[in-house]
């Protein structure tokens, strides 16, 4: 439902403390998280919440049952790169080097 942070509904300081470390966090880290299966209720509790916290932006998204509060970090930071088990260093190397030339490709 469009406008859920503007419902008016009790404070729950429990949903909103958590919601408020979680948002601090995405705007630290640079990490986008997301809270879901909560009813519209919860939804606005964690977007009234969280208004003001630097750094991340939130908002609710989807439709139905896929409805969630995303937190959005202003300043994305992209996640470390993991080990592909089964590869070497040049094979690595070299699937570096595929992914900055399509990269360039794509600008």
């Amino acid at each position: 439902a469009p406008g859920e942070a503007k419902l008016e509904v009790a404070a729950d300081a429990q949903l909103a403390e958590s919601a408020r470390a979680l948002a601090e966090s995405a705007g630290r880290l640079g990490r986008t998280y997301a809270l879901l299966g909560m009813g519209a209720e919860d939804r606005a509790r964690v977007l009234q919440a969280v208004q003001g916290v630097a750094g991340m932006t939130a908002r609710a998204e989807g439709e139905g049952r896929n409805r969630r509060v995303a937190m959005l970090p202003d300043k994305p930071t992209p996640m470390p790169r993991q080990r592909l088990p089964g590869y070497d260093e040049a094979e690595l190397a070299e699937l570096d080097e595929e992914e900055e030339a399509d990269e360039a490709d794509d600008a």
